[in-house]
């Protein structure tokens, strides 16, 4: 990249390459301390976890080719829940980069969190094929 012009096309290719690189290598790493970690439950908010997570993928998909908003719907009610936060963090991140990808161009992905008397609920949507998931807790 110190060899090509700032802002050509092609250096523009390789700073996303370059991105998408440093995704891996955080993947890689969550996984090998996974893979050495027991569970550690912990007493947490799942909204914070969501606003985390958001900071994370809206740096992840910027690409001027694709304007991609993130919505945030999110119960300021929750209950917090005893959960391993890294493992939540983990599924939303691979969630939400999931509905990136499902998104051509231009679209939104909505984070939104909901509760009822025994459980909470968080929805990861997109505009890309019109589906949505539901975790229930």
């Amino acid at each position: 990249m110190e060899e090509i012009p700032e802002g050509s096309s092609f250096w523009e290719r390789l700073k996303r390459a370059e991105k998408a690189t440093e995704r891996c290598k955080r993947i890689v790493g969550d996984l090998l301390a996974f893979s050495r970690e027991s569970v550690k439950l912990t007493l947490v908010d799942v909204n914070d976890i969501i606003e985390s997570v958001t900071l994370n993928v809206e740096e992840e998909i910027q690409n001027p080719q694709m304007q991609i908003r993130i919505v945030k719907e999110l119960d300021t009610e929750l209950p917090r829940i005893k959960i391993d936060p890294m493992q939540m963090k983990q599924v939303f991140m691979n969630m939400a980069m999931n509905a990136a990808d499902a998104i051509k161009g231009e679209g939104r992905i909505v984070f939104k969190t909901s509760r009822d008397p025994d459980s909470i609920f968080v929805e990861i949507s997109d505009d890309g094929d019109r589906k949505s998931t539901r975790l229930n807790s």
